[in-house]
């Protein structure tokens, strides 16, 4: 079926449900079949009168419902026949829809009379009973059945007639009433429901894509020194070996693109798994709840933890601009929309750039050498004033600030290529070391490693992942040399 006629056969449907709670949940409260009028817009007659509760079974055209009680004093509508065979699949149905279109079933509003005896063919072919648009049987506990028949337009276009087996009369029922004997399956099972997520509430999001893995989570209480200056709540973990702080803005906008996925159709064809993208890799078992899910032989997955609102899914193959999809602990594959720009998602758009960012007042000495270079800084505060030397000459505040501005301001410019070849004796190669002003003279460093022509190999604790362009370092030289000196 049409994916945007679904959608909009949805909307109206809602739109009936939506009209209908109120009454709904007075029957269901008072468990009677009958009701005041509530407005003028309610129809003055009702034809059939049986108990919604004593409901069992639901039969249209291409599909069956069935009321079983499947765990004792829960009942709980199913789907027993589509198009005249046992379904394949299991499909879920919603089950306070079910239960309004059983109320509604249970005594259906008419509009008005224009036949008092239709008791013969000439009649039901007048009306468009002898092709009926639909047809509806309704069965009770008590072997007590209602059947309809919707028959054609009327001129106006604006209602349907109606017919009910056993009842001489022909009524006319509302567009808007006929809903319930034109719906479609899909209308009536159960809706994925993506929760939407505050990028400030997330705990984790994890992003396994056929080029890489994302792995993010909350910052630690305890971190590392090299992340003690960053204002992020966040950290990725993966793919890089070094744990970082995360570019929040590039966060929220991740955030907000999974907030914009959405369901476009179910898909219930009985195929292999393999034709939608989907295999039984076992790539991912520890991620299996005692192996209830099958998982991508080249994994794709979206998973984000919030509080309590958890979304974890799989995607699978591309069909025209959506993605076959299903969630981690359901078999129900569907087609997925907005899901190209998060998997394109590169790590490194999400990760925050510095390379180490040390707040002034947490150094006491910085140590810049290599290249033929040796600078030598320290920092001392006190409740009064703030003395800055370098190379044991006092340096003016602002131009001292706006050097080590450049130092601390280092970003990383991209990611190492795989596979590199280092090809350097070390004689060029930078360090730049702090020692905290802590009374363990605690000391973090990076060493900037000549590249090529264009960039240094960032090395941060012995790991090697990004580059560090040379005008960037150059711009330490620079403006060490417009410092003034007291």
């Amino acid at each position: 079926m049409n994916s945007k006629r679904v959608r909009n056969l949805i909307i109206v449907f809602s739109v009936l449900i939506i009209s209908g709670v109120l009454y709904f949940g007075l029957i269901i409260r008072n468990n009677k079949n009958t009701g005041a009028v509530l407005s003028g817009n309610i129809p003055a007659e009702r034809i059939g009168n049986l108990d919604y509760s004593k409901i069992i079974m639901i039969e249209f055209p291409d599909f069956i419902f069935e009321r079983n009680e499947t765990v004792p004093g829960t009942e709980t509508w199913e789907l027993i026949s589509l198009n005249g065979e046992i379904p394949k699949t299991v499909i879920e149905l919603d089950q306070f829809l079910m239960e309004y279109l059983t109320w509604s079933l249970s005594s259906v509003w008419v509009d008005s009379v224009v036949e008092d005896d239709s008791e013969n063919n000439f009649i039901d072919s007048i009306y468009g009973f002898d092709n009926p648009v639909s047809w509806v049987i309704i069965t009770d506990s008590d072997g007590v059945t209602d059947r309809y028949m919707l028959g054609d337009f009327t001129p106006a276009r604006t209602s349907y007639y109606l017919k009910q087996e056993g009842n001489p009369k022909v009524y006319t029922i509302s567009v808007f009433s006929a809903e319930i004997f034109t719906f479609t399956l899909d209308q009536i099972r159960l809706k994925i429901d993506f929760p939407h997520f505050d990028f400030l509430s997330v705990n984790q999001l994890r992003l396994e894509l056929p080029h890489t893995i994302i792995d993010i989570d909350i910052m630690p209480d305890l971190l590392p020194y090299r992340l003690s200056s960053s204002n992020s709540l966040y950290r990725i973990n993966s793919p890089y070996t070094l744990s970082r702080s995360i570019d929040i803005q590039a966060f929220s906008d991740l955030v907000e693109q999974i907030n914009s996925i959405h369901m476009v159709d179910f898909i219930d064809d009985v195929l292999p798994p393999e034709t939608y993208g989907f295999g039984t890799s076992t790539e991912l078992d520890h991620l299996k709840p005692e192996g209830q899910w099958s998982v991508l032989d080249k994994p794709s997955r979206i998973f984000v933890q919030s509080g309590f609102e958890t979304l974890d899914l799989l995607i699978g193959n591309k069909i025209d601009n959506n993605y076959y999809a299903k969630p981690a602990h359901s078999d129900q594959i569907v087609t997925i929309s907005g899901l190209d720009k998060i998997l394109r998602t590169e790590p490194f758009t999400l990760t925050d750039k510095f390379a180490l960012l040390l707040n002034i007042y947490s150094v006491k000495q910085l140590t810049i050498s290599g290249s033929g270079f040796h600078l030598n800084a320290e920092i001392l505060v006190t409740n009064d004033d703030e003395i800055f030397y370098l190379n044991g000459k006092k340096a003016e505040e602002k131009s001292f600030k706006s050097w080590y501005q450049s130092v601390i301001g280092l970003l990383v410019d991209a990611q190492l290529p795989e596979n590199f070849i280092l090809q350097t004796d070390g004689s060029e190669n930078i360090t730049i070391e702090y020692q905290l002003n802590l009374s363990s003279n605690v000391k973090v460093s990076i060493t900037l490693i000549p590249y090529d022509r264009d960039f240094y190999i960032l090395n941060q604790d012995g790991v090697m992942e990004f580059l560090i362009s040379r005008n960037q370092v150059n711009r330490i030289w620079e403006t060490v040399n417009e410092v003034i000196y007291n």
